[in-house]
């Protein structure tokens, strides 16, 4: 086993193990990582006891006390960073019964979805870009591969305000806090890893940004995309904005990649207004899963015992 590897990243440390077989060939059968943010990020208030990790067995190699032994380890630097409890995705059922082993809880749910564009109603798509200006005449739609340094500060407390007000449920965990130091970082290094992030906001007559929508694209897997964010400020919902925003990413999505057959996003279960748009545009579900949390303490209970 490789055991502590620290990778330092520009907003958080990482740790990281991975388990290889003994015999050859060598390869991976496990792994783990745990994320801890900096001090020095805006988001680190609020969030400063997380630890968040990811941890994986292979199948053919479970119920060999590879997850216990690495939950062990994640225990060890939870507690060399002062975090209390973990947090996590959980994918499959087989991460869900361990989950239950040690104590923890299923505390948001959230859809893996995908749109086939060869199945998209793109009558519809051009009826919902139609509506949106004839619903809000004095607004105006615009595409950004870089944000603009004139509205970049508007553009993070707004990403910050939509973001946060996605629901978490159960989740206790604080806000995602982005500035514009942080930003310029992000896009940066999304064009190192070749990443294109293109950007699409609605803009009132008054300079104010009323939502917006985001997504990545990257040479190296040419037929997806990923959908991060779609949002609208509280003040300005009711007027069609988010399809408007979806349906017009969309449109250039089609113009501007032809190789791209797949959209995939994910939304919390309970997010119905923008699940109900995502399901009129055609996304289908992929998967179910669940953000998790688990005290440092119940697992320090449990790998004790559970000792051999």
């Amino acid at each position: 086993m490789k055991t502590n590897m620290i990778e330092n990243l520009v907003f958080c440390d990482v740790e990281a193990h991975i388990v290889t077989k003994v015999d050859p060939p060598s390869e991976a059968i496990g792994w783990l990582r745990c994320t801890f943010l900096r001090e020095s990020d805006p988001s680190f208030p609020g969030n400063e006891d997380v630890c968040k990790i990811h941890l994986t067995v292979l199948k053919d190699y479970r119920r060999m006390r590879i997850a216990r032994e690495l939950l062990a380890y994640a225990c060890e630097h939870a507690m060399k960073y002062n975090r209390t409890k973990f947090t996590g995705a959980l994918l499959n059922d087989a991460a869900r019964k361990f989950l239950q082993r040690i104590g923890g809880k299923e505390a948001l749910a959230f859809r893996i979805s995908q749109l086939q564009l060869k199945d998209v109603d793109w009558e519809l798509m051009t009826q919902w870009v139609e509506e949106g200006p004839m619903r809000s005449p004095t607004s105006r739609l615009e595409f950004h591969s870089s944000i603009p340094d004139s509205i970049l500060e508007d553009y993070c407390k707004v990403y910050t305000e939509v973001l946060n007000q996605a629901p978490r449920d159960e989740l206790t965990i604080g806000d995602e806090v982005f500035t514009p130091e942080k930003w310029k970082i992000m896009e940066e290094r999304a064009r190192e890893t070749g990443e294109l992030w293109q950007t699409a906001l609605v803009m009132e007559q008054n300079g104010d940004i009323s939502g917006l929508t985001d997504f990545g694209y990257n040479k190296a897997v040419p037929t997806i995309i990923n959908q991060y964010l779609t949002g609208v400020q509280e003040k300005f919902r009711g007027r069609g904005l988010g399809k408007w925003l979806k349906a017009a990413m969309l449109l250039k999505i089609r113009e501007d990649f032809p190789d791209v057959e797949v959209i995939a996003t994910a939304n919390a279960t309970s997010n119905e207004p923008m699940l109900s748009i995502n399901e009129r545009m055609g996304f289908r579900l992929k998967q179910e899963s669940y953000e998790y949390e688990v005290d440092l303490q119940k697992v320090k209970e449990y790998l004790a015992k559970d000792q051999p």
